[in-house]
Order: structure tokens, then sequence, then C-alpha cells
């Protein structure tokens, strides 16, 4: 993973100290600061580029309305994604920072390795989502380099879609985008996915949920949504079939 410019926002001085610790011990050549509350955050983010947020929901000098509205402000941005780390557990917290602009939610206290894994799936999901916008129709050419050839097929409920394009496959999920009016399902919402190449299926009802959500255009009335699924699978051979489709995507 290339180095990059973290921002913690934490008021506990031993949990940024380890978070920093955790950082440049794994990418060491990466920049970090940190600030002990919001308001120096907010100052902070405002007058630099970072690569990454960690942000703590845990601030005794922020309610939790003032830290959500902030991290969905920052998010709008795009400058990079914000991982909430925090000892508050229970789901509707989770669903919460999500919603609120979120890439992922770090549960005190982790180990090293979920720190890390964590980091890296964040900024990954973040490019991805990060990726130029579906173009109009004298752009094909353009929109067929940020797609892949496959379709998906989502099971949710007794309900079935289909995506417009998929534009990633990897070892933990997929990305597709979807027509905005036909996708109604919130953050966290276990789903089945098939994927499809061309008309064959090659891997058949995949399970997972919906991991985060983002209009393709900058837009109340985009036609169309990114969808981050996360994969919860078991299935061995399933898992397997996954790994060797995101392989034969980046070949």
């Amino acid at each position: 993973m290339k180095p990059t410019k973290f921002l913690i926002i934490d008021s506990e001085p031993i949990t940024r100290s380890f978070i920093r610790g955790i950082i440049l011990d794994s990418m060491p050549k990466s920049d970090v600061e940190e600030v002990p509350n919001l308001k120096q955050g907010k100052l902070k983010f405002e007058q630099d580029r970072f690569g990454m947020v960690l942000l703590s929901w845990d601030m005794p000098d922020s309610d939790e309305d003032e830290i959500l509205a902030w991290m969905k402000e920052a998010a709008a941005t795009k400058k990079g994604p914000i991982l909430m780390v925090t000892s508050k557990e229970a789901k509707e917290y989770v669903v919460k920072a999500i919603q609120n602009g979120a890439a992922g939610y770090m549960i005190k206290p982790f180990t090293h390795g979920k720190l890390v894994a964590t980091i890296k799936d964040a900024i990954q999901k973040h490019r991805k989502l990060s990726k130029p916008q579906i173009k109009t129709a004298g752009n094909a050419a353009a929109d067929a380099k940020s797609t892949i050839d496959f379709q998906a097929r989502l099971h949710i409920g007794e309900n079935t879609l289909n995506s417009h394009q998929v534009m990633d496959i990897n070892g933990g999920g997929v990305i597709i985008t979807v027509a905005s009016k036909k996708f109604t399902a919130p953050v966290l919402t276990p789903v089945k996915i098939d994927i499809l190449n061309k008309e064959r299926c090659e891997i058949e009802k995949l399970q997972g949920f919906v991991y985060l959500i983002q209009a393709v255009e900058n837009r109340p009335q985009s036609e169309f949504v990114k969808v981050a699924l996360r994969v919860t699978d078991a299935d061995k051979e399933k898992r397997a079939l996954l790994t060797n489709l995101a392989r034969s995507v980046k070949a």
C-alpha cells in the first residue's frame, strides 16, 4: 500500500499513539498528524489534504449530532475516506456512521492487523467509488474503461434486481451501479449476489450485505447509484471463485 497522509482525531492520547504506531509500522513513509478534539480536527482538515481521517465518536467536547454532521460534510468533499473509530458497537451506530459518510467502522479495542486491513479496505473502496461518473452515450468508449465485462443480479428478500454496470470485483466484494429509482435497500441490508459473464452464471447466490451507497452524479436526481456489496459467504468454493474472478478482472 502506498504511503499517504493521515489525520487522527481522538481525545485519548493512548489511542492516538497506538493508531500512529500501527500506521507507521505498516506504512513507514506515511505522514501522520493527530489532534485531541473535533475543533482542531476541522481546522486541520480545512488547511490540508489527507488521504484518510480516523475519527473518534467518543470525544467529550463534541456530541453525536455535531460529529455526524461534520463527517457528512467532510465526506462530501471526497478528499479521502473517513474511518470511524469508536467503542460503540451497536448496529444503530454503524448504520448512522455509514449513512453519514463513513467509509469504515472500527470498534475499540482492535488489533494491529484488523486496523491495517480496515484502512486498506476503506482507501481501496474510496478510490473505486471516486472514479469518473457514468458518461453520456457519446462517450461510450470512456465508459468502457471504468467498467468490466460482468453483470450482477441481486436477490433482496423476494425481489430481484439487475445491475446497470459492474465497476469492480475484488476478493471482498463487488461494486456496481444500479438505477436509483429501483434500488431502495438501506445500508446493511442482507443480499445474495449472482455474478454473470454474458449469459453464464459464474457465481450464484453469494451471501453479503449492502456496505455503501453513493450517488453517481452530484445532484439529488442522479439516475444511478453506486452500491458497494461486502461478501460474507462462508462457502470456501464460492470465495475461491470470487478471488479467481477478481484476478481475471485485474489481469
